[in-house]
C-alpha cells in the first residue's frame, strides 16, 4: 500500500446530502398523496437527530461483524470490480473505524434491536404488522 493513499469516505455521514435527504423526507410526508408508511433504510438512518425525532418506529439490525464484512467483500468485489485485498485495505484503514465511530452507536436509538439471523422468526412478524397496522388503522 503506498503511504499517501487516500480513500473516498463513504462511511462518513458528512457524505450525505443531508438537507437534500430531508427535504425529500420532509416532502413525501407533506404531500397531498401522502405515504402511509415510509421506509428509509441505511447506516446512518438512526445517526441524525432530526430524522429520528420524526420516526415512528426505528430498527437497527443487528449483524455479526464477520458478517458485515463478508456482505462488503462481496458487494464491493462483484459492484465495483476490486479486489478483496482492496476491499480489506479500505474496510481496515477507513470503514471499520467509521462503523464504531458512526454507526454502531446508533444501535441505542433503536425501539427495536434485531439479529439479523433471526429476521424469518418472530421479529419479520412483528414489523409486518406494525407496518400493516398503519396501512389499515381501522383493521384489528
Amino acid at each position: 500500500m503506498k503511504a499517501n493513499m487516500q480513500y473516498d469516505d463513504f462511511n462518513h455521514p458528512d457524505v450525505l446530502n443531508y438537507d437534500a435527504f430531508m427535504k425529500d423526507v420532509n416532502e413525501v410526508r407533506t404531500t397531498d398523496n401522502k405515504a402511509d408508511v415510509i421506509i428509509i433504510e441505511g447506516i446512518f438512518a438512526l445517526y441524525f437527530a432530526e430524522l429520528r425525532e420524526i420516526l415512528d418506529l426505528k430498527i437497527f439490525v443487528d449483524a455479526d461483524a464477520d458478517e458485515r464484512l463478508y456482505r462488503r467483500i462481496s458487494r464491493n468485489m462483484k459492484n465495483w470490480g476490486v479486489s478483496m485485498e482492496e476491499v480489506a485495505t479500505y474496510y481496515l484503514h477507513a470503514a471499520k473505524h467509521r462503523e464504531i465511530e458512526f454507526a454502531l452507536p446508533t444501535k441505542k436509538f433503536a425501539d427495536i434491536i434485531i439479529n439479523d439471523h433471526q429476521m424469518e422468526r418472530t421479529a419479520k412478524h412483528i414489523i409486518c404488522s406494525w407496518i400493516y397496522s398503519r396501512m389499515n388503522p381501522a383493521s384489528p
